[in-house]
């Protein structure tokens, strides 16, 4: 890959990191009274964890590439 091509495709990675975290960021979080009421001090509900933890793999594949490249 030259040298052109490794800035697109960084760039792209940046954009991809962007939109992923943007997702993330729109998965409802439990409000602060429903937080308290757990033991473990739970953010998500179980789905939207589920949804959290496949999100925050895709943001640690998009680091792991951008790594890579350099």
């Amino acid at each position: 890959m030259d040298r052109d091509e490794k800035a697109n495709y960084y760039n792209w990675l940046q954009k991809e990191f962007q939109t992923v975290e943007n997702e993330m960021t729109r998965v409802p979080k439990l409000t602060v009274e429903q937080q308290s009421k757990s033991v473990n001090m739970i953010e998500y509900t179980p789905e939207n964890q589920e949804k959290v933890n496949v999100l925050q793999q895709k943001l640690d594949k998009i680091v792991a590439e951008t790594e890579r490249l350099f």
